[in-house]
């Protein structure tokens, strides 16, 4: 797995958890005023800050280079569309590896003797 394709899964499982819980907050609303279930339209209120939530811990904690650990949260999730980063992206601009190379496994550490 290349380091743009490790990103672009990272950003796959925010945004699907994003559109979930967005529909989830749509579904639980409509039925509320469909149904007049009051209690359900705290469900769907409550999704509301779910939603910055998810944003959040995406920006904040779910993107880090598999190199360098560079915190990458704004870059991967604002730029691009939105289940990939931007193709123009070449490098990392923590460490400079190439994001078309390959992500080493955790047991490569660049040590010296």
């Amino acid at each position: 797995m290349t380091h743009r394709e490790f990103f672009n899964r990272r950003k796959h499982i925010f945004m699907a958890c994003f559109f979930f819980v967005l529909l989830v907050a749509i579904f639980a609303g409509y039925i509320s005023v469909n149904e007049e279930w009051e209690w359900l339209f705290l469900v769907a209120y409550f999704c509301i800050p779910v939603l910055f939530v998810v944003l959040y811990v995406a920006v904040i904690f779910g993107f880090r280079c598999p190199s360098c650990r560079g915190q990458w949260g704004w870059i991967a999730m604002y730029s691009g569309s939105l289940i990939s980063i931007r193709k123009g992206l070449m490098l990392c601009p923590y460490c400079g590896v190439e994001l078309d190379t390959a992500v080493p496994s955790p047991g490569d550490t660049a040590s010296s003797d």
